[in-house]
């Protein structure tokens, strides 16, 4: 039997207030940070799976010594012109404990408007732009 592990098992330096408008090269992004609880737990699940694939594909034996830290956010491009399979996404960040140095990784994984979930994201990124504002 294996173990689930959950982002909060680990340490992140991400807070559920963090969110910020980006540069994404070929248009900006709205960053949310995926503790923020206006994003959906569906998503959260999502990027517990992303977690616990990372863990067993690196083959990490003890994972809550080898991983240093721990983050996500949910994206959206905030532009017409992104091609919708690339616009919005789950980016999972770990910083793994490696032969004496810390070594990063990032996943990103898509979200697509065919989502049964993409409901609860849209009205996620629509109210965060919102608290943003005004």
């Amino acid at each position: 039997m294996s173990i689930k592990y959950k982002l909060e098992d680990f340490n992140t330096d991400m807070t559920a207030e963090w969110s910020s408008i980006e540069d994404g090269g070929d248009a900006r992004k709205i960053e949310i940070s995926i503790f923020n609880p206006l994003v959906p737990r569906y998503y959260r699940n999502r990027m517990d799976d992303l977690l616990n694939g990372f863990i067993s594909e690196h083959c990490i034996e003890n994972p809550i010594n080898d991983i240093d830290s721990v983050s996500g956010i949910v994206s959206a491009f905030i532009d017409n012109d992104v091609e919708l399979d690339k616009k919005y996404f789950l980016s999972f960040f770990v910083w793994v404990k490696e032969r004496g140095e810390i070594e990063s990784y990032t996943i990103d994984d898509q979200i697509l408007p065919t989502d049964d979930h993409f409901a609860g994201f849209q009205e996620c990124v629509m109210a965060k732009l919102e608290n943003m504002i005004f």
